[in-house]
C-alpha cells in the first residue's frame, strides 16, 4: 500500500509542470545605446549615476552577451554596479515584475 501511495504521488509530481517567471531581457541578449549601451527592459546605475559600471561582455553562461557590475569609485563616491527592473521614485522602486 505504501508503494502504491509512492507511486502515485511520485507520478502526479512528475506530471506537474512548474513554470518559473520569466523575466524580460533575462539573457541580457537586448542592450540599446542611451547615454551608456544599456540592457532593454533594466534600468542601470549607468543612467543613475552616470558612471559606466554596469557593462556588457561576451563571457556569459548560457547566451550570448552578460551584463558585469563593479563597484567604482567616482569623486571619492563608493558607486555600486546596479540592475533593477522598476522606475526609481523617492526613497522607492516602483513597478517591477508582479511575482506569484
Amino acid at each position: 500500500m505504501k508503494i502504491l501511495i509512492f507511486v502515485i504521488g511520485l507520478s502526479v509530481l512528475i506530471n506537474f509542470n512548474l513554470n518559473a517567471q520569466q523575466l524580460p531581457n533575462g539573457g541580457f541578449e537586448n542592450w540599446s545605446q542611451q547615454i551608456f549601451n544599456e540592457p532593454d527592459t533594466f534600468l542601470s546605475s549607468n543612467i543613475m549615476w552616470g558612471v559606466n559600471n554596469v557593462t556588457k561582455v561576451t563571457d556569459s553562461y548560457h547566451a550570448s552577451f552578460a551584463a558585469k557590475l563593479e563597484t567604482v569609485l567616482s569623486n571619492n563616491d563608493t558607486i555600486p554596479g546596479m540592475l533593477l527592473i522598476g522606475t526609481p521614485g523617492n526613497q522607492t522602486i516602483n513597478g517591477g515584475l508582479p511575482y506569484t
